[in-house]
């Protein structure tokens, strides 16, 4: 039965076997109406006003208005001017999404310098949409792809069509739920820069989202502000809370007793060394696995609905086991499917 397995698994995963990058996350800079953002316009004609969603409505999106605060200029003498908002529902009073709009005064104004006064600036009805804006050729919006934050920076590599952009960006992790990102550039082939602000990155669930500004003398009014968000962030130790930002990734051990862990019950025999009836006796760092007769693994996914874990070890390439095999586990190093027992191994 296992060997008749064996022969399923090697059809479905020589296909899709994944690479693994255990500091990957996928990084996105979304200008407006790029996709699950969107943007809306007033009813008056003149006042020139993009909003970008950070924070979606929950289910469909029912607000009649927007509120704005703390309007202020993105930088000296400018007319271009940015505020948070929050969607809200008048007739109900609930409010809906939120996010960061986007203001551009009318040639000629005169306003003080710095944010301005009231907390409250307005609140202005929400009529139409406009989802269809062409990005310029000026901006960096709808960019997305990999970064790589193992050395402590975020090495970015994002493409938006047949273009691409790279740069690094230095961060500092403020709690579980708040990292700093400083300013920073992208590069383009060309070569043309672009310079975008720091910025303050909130988690929502597995995402970390903020806005960046496009600070490149020139940049187009549509590509001055962005959307950034951090998603597919590695959870080694399945708390709910992204690797990147949390304190603890730990595999959960309680010395003396059977505790649940990532990888399913486990007896903690000592502060070390614990026992798993499915993986016999291990150590655990989390990402990383030593299993005492096999060595160093990676900890890749679990897959609950099977009772199943992937692993990724050096010596014996794809190893995929079920809590139920009481000890037996599948392993592909490229040369086929062969099958082993972690707790009697075959000699």
């Amino acid at each position: 039965m296992i060997y008749k397995n064996c022969c399923l698994f090697s059809v479905a995963l020589a296909a899709v076997a994944p690479t693994i990058f255990a500091d990957q996350l996928t990084v996105s800079i979304d200008g407006f109406g790029a996709p699950g953002g969107g943007f809306s316009i007033t009813d008056a004609s003149d006042l020139n006003l993009l909003v970008s969603e950070l924070l979606p409505a929950p289910g469909s999106n029912e607000s009649t208005h927007i509120l704005i605060e703390s309007l202020s200029p993105l930088e000296p003498d400018t007319l271009n001017y940015a505020s948070p908002y929050t969607g809200i529902n008048v007739n109900t009073g609930v409010a809906q999404d939120a996010g960061v709009l986007f203001l551009q005064m009318p040639s000629g104004s005169a306003l003080p310098e710095g944010t301005v006064a009231s907390p409250i600036v307005g609140v202005v009805q929400r009529v139409g949409s406009w989802m269809d804006l062409t990005f310029p050729e000026t901006s960096v919006g709808g960019s997305s792809g990999p970064g790589d934050y193992a050395s402590g920076t975020l090495d970015l590599s994002l493409t938006k069509g047949a273009e691409q952009f790279n740069g690094t960006a230095s961060y500092e992790v403020v709690d579980e739920d708040t990292i700093e990102l400083d300013d920073f550039s992208l590069t383009k082939s060309g070569p043309v820069t672009y310079n975008l602000s720091g910025t303050t990155l909130l988690r929502d669930g597995n995402r970390f989202y903020g806005t960046v500004t496009n600070l490149t003398a020139g940049a187009a009014y549509e590509s001055l502000l962005f959307e950034i968000q951090l998603t597919g962030i590695p959870d080694a130790d399945l708390d709910g809370i992204p690797d990147i930002s949390d304190s603890v990734i730990s595999g959960g051990l309680v010395v003396g007793q059977w505790s649940m862990t990532p990888l399913g019950y486990m007896y903690g025999a000592d502060a070390q060394w614990a026992y798993s009836y499915y993986m016999g006796f291990m150590t655990m760092n989390m990402p990383w696995v030593y299993q005492a007769s096999f060595g160093w693994m990676y900890f890749y996914q679990a897959v609950p609905a099977e009772d199943a874990y992937w692993f990724y070890s050096p010596t014996l390439g794809w190893v995929y086991t079920k809590s139920t095999w009481g000890g037996l586990f599948q392993s592909n190093n490229g040369s086929g499917w062969f099958t082993n027992n972690f707790r009697n191994p075959a000699t």
